[in-house]
């Protein structure tokens, strides 16, 4: 099943590519953009809109990915509290003649 998914987001990872790069190789036009830090002339359309696509899916990627990497950290807090916790209450607990 690993396998499957894996080629079928290869195989629309390539297909959205080649229609990005269909589109950028379409759109030449040589365009001003401005923004709220400047303008910038000189650029073709294609050029500006494959940078907007990338980083939108960096971004995205990078959100993505947050949400997991904070619960990562949590969990590793809380695996530290319940260690140090088990310490505790081993350091605490009498020793019994059954267990030496």
């Amino acid at each position: 099943m690993g396998r499957i998914k894996f080629f079928l987001t290869l195989a629309i990872l390539l297909v959205l590519s080649s229609l990005l790069l269909i589109f950028f190789l379409q759109n030449q036009q040589v365009v001003t953009i401005t923004t709220l830090l400047g303008d910038v002339s000189g650029v073709s359309l294609g050029k500006a809109l494959a940078t907007v696509f990338v980083v939108g899916c960096v971004i995205g990627f990078l959100m993505g990915f947050l949400p997991g990497i904070l619960d990562m950290l949590k969990i590793r807090r809380l695996r530290q509290q319940v260690t140090k916790l088990q310490q505790q209450l081993n350091a605490e607990r009498p020793v019994s003649s059954r267990e030496v």
